[in-house]
């Protein structure tokens, strides 16, 4: 049975390949989703992602685009979650679109509230750059140590309940890259049902953020995260 469906997709400085990425998600969701809306979330751009999204939208309703001018990746995926309409959301980045997980998360959710695109799968196919496997493992590792998380990987596309992810929204306390962790933190406390699938992702581009300055904050967010579940 098809279903209705929110497709959220945080986007920040991404001219070259917003549009290409849009209109093929339209193609895919229209083949597999009974109704379906399309949610960029341009958070502080500085080149032509907003006048391209619009542009994009002008010539399909289904397409809904929201605007922050605070550019965080968590604070934009929150505020996409919060606007959905959809039984069912599913959350991704504009440079990973795996489309055969998204097919098999709408299923998936018949019987879990959250499915997590797990980059350390055993069947998944990671072949980005050696700096961004070993961040993923190192983050992966501090929450485990730290947080006591038991999921395989929390930072990528994922399926929900449209219920359980603004629950999960409302309860969280960060914003920025962790929020993705926050949310499967507070999911295996609230004792959901989770279901991990394999993620396959390729870089196509050099990350444009520094993974040795985020480091530290990321330690410090992840300290924060325990205190704040802890309270």
């Amino acid at each position: 049975m098809k279903r209705s469906v929110s497709i959220v997709i945080p986007v920040h400085n991404e001219e070259l390949i917003i549009e290409d990425a849009v209109l093929k998600l339209v193609a895919e969701f229209s083949s597999i989703a009974e109704d379906f809306e399309i949610i960029p979330v341009e958070n502080g751009s500085s080149d032509r992602t907003w006048e391209l999204i619009l542009k994009l939208s002008e010539a399909d309703k289904r397409i809904k685009p929201l605007r922050s001018a605070k550019p965080d990746y968590g604070f934009a995926l929150k505020m996409g979650i919060s606007n959905s309409k959809n039984e069912l959301i599913i959350s991704d980045e504009i440079d990973v679109l795996d489309h055969n997980f998204h097919k098999d998360a709408i299923q998936a959710l018949d019987k879990f509230d959250i499915v997590i695109a797990s980059k350390r799968h055993p069947s998944a196919k990671d072949d980005r750059g050696f700096l961004r496997l070993i961040g993923t493992e190192t983050i992966t590792l501090l929450l485990k140590l730290i947080c006591g998380m038991k999921a395989s990987d929390s930072h990528g596309p994922k399926g929900w309940r449209r219920e359980t992810a603004q629950a999960i929204v409302k309860a969280s306390l960060l914003d920025g890259d962790l929020f993705a962790s926050e949310a499967v933190l507070r999911a295996e406390r609230m004792g959901l049902k989770i279901k991990e699938l394999p993620l396959s992702i390729k870089e196509k581009r050099k990350t444009p953020i520094s993974l040795i300055k985020r480091i530290p904050k990321v330690i410090r967010d992840i300290y924060f995260l325990k205190k704040a579940l802890n309270n």
